[in-house]
Protein backbone atom coordinates (compact mmCIF):
# COMPACT_ATOMS: atom_id res chain seq x y z
CA UNK A 1 0.00 0.00 0.00
CA UNK A 2 1.47 3.35 -1.07
CA UNK A 3 0.21 5.17 2.01
CA UNK A 4 2.56 3.19 4.29
CA UNK A 5 5.72 4.65 2.75
CA UNK A 6 4.56 8.17 3.66
CA UNK A 7 3.63 7.48 7.27
CA UNK A 8 7.18 7.60 8.69
CA UNK A 9 8.17 10.86 6.92
CA UNK A 10 4.94 12.47 8.15
CA UNK A 11 5.63 11.13 11.63
CA UNK A 12 9.17 12.55 11.47
CA UNK A 13 7.80 15.99 10.62
CA UNK A 14 5.25 15.76 13.43
CA UNK A 15 7.91 14.64 15.90
CA UNK A 16 10.22 17.48 14.90
CA UNK A 17 8.03 19.84 16.87
CA UNK A 18 7.93 17.43 19.79
CA UNK A 19 10.55 17.42 22.54
CA UNK A 20 11.04 13.65 22.12
CA UNK A 21 12.54 14.22 18.66
CA UNK A 22 15.84 15.38 20.15
CA UNK A 23 16.29 11.91 21.67
CA UNK A 24 15.76 10.07 18.37
CA UNK A 25 18.97 9.95 16.31
CA UNK A 26 17.93 7.49 13.59
CA UNK A 27 14.66 7.73 11.62
CA UNK A 28 15.67 5.53 8.68
CA UNK A 29 12.75 3.60 7.21
CA UNK A 30 13.85 2.74 3.68
CA UNK A 31 16.79 3.02 1.35
CA UNK A 32 17.13 2.96 -2.43
CA UNK A 33 20.37 2.32 -4.29
CA UNK A 34 21.43 3.95 -7.55
CA UNK A 35 24.64 2.26 -8.67
CA UNK A 36 26.59 3.85 -11.53
CA UNK A 37 27.84 1.49 -14.25
CA UNK A 38 31.43 2.34 -13.29
CA UNK A 39 30.90 2.05 -9.52
CA UNK A 40 33.55 0.17 -7.54
CA UNK A 41 36.32 1.83 -9.54
CA UNK A 42 34.96 0.53 -12.84
CA UNK A 43 35.64 -3.09 -11.85
CA UNK A 44 32.22 -4.41 -13.04
CA UNK A 45 32.22 -6.63 -9.94
CA UNK A 46 29.60 -7.01 -7.22
CA UNK A 47 30.33 -5.36 -3.89
CA UNK A 48 28.88 -5.38 -0.39
CA UNK A 49 27.02 -2.41 1.01
CA UNK A 50 25.89 -2.36 4.64
CA UNK A 51 23.47 -0.20 6.56
CA UNK A 52 24.89 -0.09 10.09
CA UNK A 53 22.99 1.07 13.17
CA UNK A 54 24.81 1.58 16.49
CA UNK A 55 22.79 1.26 19.71
CA UNK A 56 25.28 2.63 22.25
CA UNK A 57 27.33 5.83 22.29
CA UNK A 58 30.54 3.78 22.57
CA UNK A 59 29.72 1.68 19.51
CA UNK A 60 28.61 4.77 17.60
CA UNK A 61 31.95 6.47 18.33
CA UNK A 62 33.84 3.32 17.37
CA UNK A 63 32.07 2.98 14.01
CA UNK A 64 32.25 6.73 13.35
CA UNK A 65 36.03 6.55 13.78
CA UNK A 66 36.50 3.70 11.31
CA UNK A 67 37.10 3.88 7.59
CA UNK A 68 35.34 1.35 5.35
CA UNK A 69 38.26 -1.11 5.35
CA UNK A 70 38.47 -1.15 9.17
CA UNK A 71 34.72 -1.57 9.41
CA UNK A 72 34.65 -4.60 7.09
CA UNK A 73 37.59 -6.15 8.95
CA UNK A 74 35.52 -5.87 12.15
CA UNK A 75 32.20 -7.19 10.79
CA UNK A 76 32.78 -10.78 12.04
CA UNK A 77 33.57 -9.41 15.52
CA UNK A 78 30.47 -7.20 15.49
CA UNK A 79 28.27 -10.13 14.43
CA UNK A 80 29.79 -12.44 17.03
CA UNK A 81 30.31 -10.22 20.09
CA UNK A 82 28.11 -7.14 19.67
CA UNK A 83 24.74 -8.32 18.35
CA UNK A 84 22.90 -6.26 20.98
CA UNK A 85 24.70 -2.99 20.21
CA UNK A 86 25.09 -3.03 16.43
CA UNK A 87 22.65 -3.97 13.65
CA UNK A 88 23.94 -4.71 10.15
CA UNK A 89 21.67 -4.89 7.11
CA UNK A 90 23.57 -6.29 4.12
CA UNK A 91 23.10 -5.72 0.40
CA UNK A 92 25.10 -7.10 -2.52
CA UNK A 93 25.15 -4.62 -5.38
CA UNK A 94 26.30 -4.69 -8.99
CA UNK A 95 27.45 -1.76 -11.10
CA UNK A 96 24.47 -0.46 -13.09
CA UNK A 97 21.93 -1.84 -10.61
CA UNK A 98 19.03 0.10 -9.11
CA UNK A 99 17.10 -1.05 -6.04
CA UNK A 100 14.07 0.87 -4.87
CA UNK A 101 12.50 1.22 -1.43
CA UNK A 102 14.35 -1.43 0.56
CA UNK A 103 12.73 -1.49 4.02
CA UNK A 104 15.01 -1.16 7.04
CA UNK A 105 13.56 -2.54 10.28
CA UNK A 106 15.41 -0.81 13.07
CA UNK A 107 15.35 -2.67 16.39
CA UNK A 108 14.73 0.48 18.45
CA UNK A 109 14.57 4.07 17.22
CA UNK A 110 14.88 5.35 20.78
CA UNK A 111 18.06 3.33 21.48
CA UNK A 112 19.75 3.94 18.10
CA UNK A 113 22.63 6.42 18.40
CA UNK A 114 23.85 6.57 14.79
CA UNK A 115 23.49 5.03 11.34
CA UNK A 116 25.95 4.61 8.49
CA UNK A 117 26.24 3.28 4.96
CA UNK A 118 29.47 1.42 4.28
CA UNK A 119 30.44 -0.04 0.89
CA UNK A 120 33.29 -2.46 0.22
CA UNK A 121 34.91 -1.00 -2.87
CA UNK A 122 38.18 -2.09 -4.39
CA UNK A 123 40.93 0.38 -3.53
CA UNK A 124 40.32 3.66 -1.78
CA UNK A 125 37.45 6.09 -1.95
CA UNK A 126 34.82 7.65 0.24
CA UNK A 127 32.90 4.45 0.87
CA UNK A 128 31.40 5.31 4.26
CA UNK A 129 28.77 7.95 4.98
CA UNK A 130 26.64 9.03 7.93
CA UNK A 131 22.90 8.73 7.35
CA UNK A 132 21.67 11.31 9.85
CA UNK A 133 17.97 11.78 10.63
CA UNK A 134 16.54 11.23 7.14
CA UNK A 135 13.77 8.57 7.11
CA UNK A 136 14.20 7.79 3.40
CA UNK A 137 17.52 7.94 1.55
CA UNK A 138 19.09 7.16 -1.79
CA UNK A 139 22.61 5.76 -1.74
CA UNK A 140 24.35 6.91 -4.91
CA UNK A 141 27.26 4.57 -5.63
CA UNK A 142 29.75 6.31 -7.88
CA UNK A 143 33.06 5.31 -9.40
CA UNK A 144 35.14 6.46 -6.43
CA UNK A 145 32.71 6.45 -3.52
CA UNK A 146 29.20 6.75 -2.17
CA UNK A 147 26.92 9.65 -1.43
CA UNK A 148 23.73 9.89 0.63
CA UNK A 149 20.98 11.78 -1.22
CA UNK A 150 17.66 13.16 -0.14
CA UNK A 151 15.01 11.63 -2.45
CA UNK A 152 13.20 14.94 -2.94
CA UNK A 153 16.25 16.87 -4.12
CA UNK A 154 17.45 13.86 -6.13
CA UNK A 155 14.15 13.57 -8.03
CA UNK A 156 14.17 17.30 -8.79
CA UNK A 157 17.72 17.06 -10.16
CA UNK A 158 16.88 13.94 -12.17
CA UNK A 159 13.78 15.54 -13.70
CA UNK A 160 15.74 18.66 -14.70
CA UNK A 161 18.33 16.69 -16.68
Amino acid sequence: MQLNKYILPILAIALSSCSLFKYIHVLLHSVSFDVDTDANLGSHRAFSCHIVIAYTEDMNKQIAGMDAKSYFNNVPKFERDYVDVVQIVKFDLMPGQTLFDQKIDIKSRFRAKGAYVVAKYQGNGNTKATIGKMPVIIVKCKRNGIEILNPISYSKKYNEE
